[in-house]
């Protein structure tokens, strides 16, 4: 081989290891990327649902994502019921005169819809009741309340869907017909009482009974539990006199001479109390619209020093429909006798027994007629 043709191959390998040097530096440079290219990606935010923090050199704040919207809705019904329950409650306790003992009302979601643009929620407000007995009994009576003015309804329901719908607005006569449910028999009553042991009274006309419970409350029956009230004294019963019209009562009370009477009237459906001291009895008149006996004074007799009681007795008449009391006779400290009511003659005359205090067997009968 020629000097000439050993020169040529040299240079042709040297050109080979410059080509393959340039590819090799340019694959590596195509195949990597500089710092900033990665930290730019770095910086490129994500879509995610967490929270987005934005922070500067001294503090940090939170964007905090929207609230549901099916959570503010339930939040709003949970204020609604809470609402709700208070109307049905005030309404209920407010027309039966707490005479039930009204439980938490049930949310019956179901019968829920909406007229006019107003939602009308469906409850049913459970009862306790108690018979003549005294055993409890749970009812439920279902109601609709108007969620914009929290007015309640009447619930009917269709016979063949069963379909709960709005009716009148909810009353005292809304709840008649449950009180019809417990209206007890008159004969029943008075079986109670007796196996009971307690005193009692029935009105002439067989509607109304007073009877005193081992507690020493007095009730009222007026043929219906629902009905029965309670009345507050001070003293021990001795007797219940009913007028001839069954609409006025004396609880006699006390045990000396000396008695204090409660008494009862109804009117109209009212019912109105008197307080009264007398000594003696009291009575009705024959129509019943008034109440006569003795009264004690503040005036001392000189003729009963020593008597149990030394006071002078004014004759006195009570108007149950006024108020009004009307004295007939006032005693007087030097009178050597005293007036003790008989009954009434008629509607407009007392019977008085005229009675020597030093000798009561002296005895005349006068009449009194009112002024």
């Amino acid at each position: 081989m020629n000097k000439q043709n050993i020169s040529s191959m040299k240079q042709k390998k040297v050109i080979q290891c410059i080509l393959i040097t340039m590819f090799s530096v340019f694959f590596v440079l195509s195949g990597c990327k500089s710092n900033s290219e990665i930290k730019s990606q770095e910086r490129i935010p994500t879509t995610s649902n967490e929270e987005i923090v934005h922070r500067t050199e001294n503090k940090q704040s939170v964007i905090e994502t929207p609230k549901d919207d099916a959570v503010s809705k339930l939040i709003k019904e949970e204020d609604i019921l809470v609402e709700v329950n208070h109307a049905i409650q005030e309404k209920f306790v407010s027309i039966s005169e707490a005479k039930y003992h009204v439980g938490e009302p049930q949310h019956l979601a179901n019968g829920d819809y909406t007229k006019d643009g107003i939602l009308y929620m469906l409850f049913s407000v459970p009862y306790t009741l108690y018979e003549y007995d005294g055993s409890p009994r749970e009812i439920e009576y279902d109601v609709f309340v108007e969620t914009d003015t929290f007015e309640v309804y009447e619930a009917t329901y269709k016979t063949e869907s069963g379909e709960a719908l709005i009716n009148d607005r909810f009353t005292r006569e809304s709840i008649m017909t449950l009180e019809e449910m417990y209206r007890i028999d008159f004969e029943e009553k008075i079986q109670f009482l007796e196996v009971s042991g307690y005193a009692y009274a029935v009105s002439p006309n067989e509607e109304k009974i007073v009877y005193e419970d081992f507690d020493g409350v007095i009730r009222l029956w007026q043929g219906s539990n629902l009905d029965e009230q309670s009345v507050s004294i001070g003293d021990v019963v001795s007797n219940f006199v009913w007028s001839s019209d069954s609409n006025s009562l004396l609880i006699d009370q006390g045990t000396s001479p000396l008695r204090n009477g409660t008494i009862i009237t109804w009117s109209e459906n009212e019912m109105s109390n008197y307080e009264l001291s007398y000594v003696g009895k009291l009575y009705f008149s024959p129509e019943s619209s008034m109440i006569a006996g003795m009264k004690i004074s503040d005036k001392e007799n000189k003729y009963k020093e020593g008597f149990d009681i030394g006071n002078c007795l004014d004759m006195v008449v009570l108007n149950l429909k006024t108020g009004e009391e009307t004295t007939l006779y006032q005693g007087e400290p030097d009178d050597s006798f005293e007036y003790s009511v008989d009954g009434w003659m008629d509607n407009q005359r007392i019977r008085a027994d005229k009675i020597e205090i030093l000798n009561d067997e002296n005895t005349v009968v006068e009449t009194f007629p009112i002024k």
